[in-house]
């Protein structure tokens, strides 16, 4: 019931809520071997097969299903420990309830969602509740560890659909991310290109007002000009008119 790529969290060595019997010395290696390769014997055993391929199980092989026996080696000797095959008491249970308990806010294991810590420590409790139940009757344990197995199996199934789904989802975000950054670059550009335009525009509307003072001015100009020309003109006129009435008929302009 691990679920080791959510989080990569592990309890303490010293963390155990499983009994043990005490470590046992190995002194002889071909005894170990031979207890070994029975221990491996035994945990090939099919437990999904009926129901009562279980019936006649001894309590030690079922225990051995349950978690392999210890094993370390100190100043060049081995030492092993086995799952102790003593049945649990009502005070067993209720200690174990407590460290539970103490171990969960010891750690700080979530309540809610997804808590390797609190998934460890269930593990071992249920690991421990197994153990009881193999020593009063092992066909039961049995049953346990298939449930448990079952559990676990569940667990992977939900596990790599989780980490399915959160890579879908991470994938999605940073393609939405890269298309935020697309569109905001696409944006800037566009901001850009119309504050260019707007400036051109208002350069434009600037020379066009300035166009249009000039033109004014310079209509004006034209204006005066062309008034002072005929009024030139008009003199010119009168002028060329008398001479001319002076010469056609110097008496009448003489009596003028």
């Amino acid at each position: 019931m691990k679920m080791d790529s959510v989080e990569e969290v592990e309890l303490p060595a010293n963390i155990n809520l499983i009994r043990f019997e005490k470590p046992e010395l190995v002194t002889h290696k071909m005894q170990y071997k031979q207890e070994k390769c029975t221990d491996s014997n035994v945990s090939t055993l099919n437990f999904e097969e009926d129901v009562n391929i279980n019936q006649g199980l001894k309590c030690d092989d079922v225990l051995n299903q349950i978690l392999p026996a210890k094993e370390w080696e100190k100043d060049g000797k081995l030492y092993r420990q086995k799952l102790s095959n003593q049945p649990g008491t009502k005070l067993d249970m209720k200690n174990l309830n407590m460290k539970l308990n103490m171990y969960l806010k010891q750690f700080n294991a979530k309540e809610v969602g997804i808590c390797p810590i609190k998934e460890q420590l269930y593990f071992q409790c249920f690991n421990e509740i197994i153990r009881q139940v193999t020593v009063n009757c092992p066909e039961r344990g049995s049953m346990l560890i298939r449930v448990r197995d079952e559990i676990q199996k569940n667990l992977n199934s939900y596990q790599k659909l989780y980490e399915s789904v959160i890579t879908f989802g991470i994938r999605k975000s940073l393609l939405q991310k890269g298309q935020m950054n697309n569109l905001k670059t696409i944006r800037e550009n566009l901001k850009t290109e119309n504050e260019k335009l707007e400036a051109a525009f208002d350069k434009t509307i600037a020379k066009t007002e300035q166009l249009k003072i000039e033109m004014a001015k310079a209509v004006n100009a034209e204006e005066t000009r062309h008034a002072k020309d005929l009024d030139d003109l008009k003199k010119s006129n009168q002028i060329m008119k008398v001479q001319i009435e002076s010469i056609i008929d110097p008496k009448n302009y003489a009596n003028k």
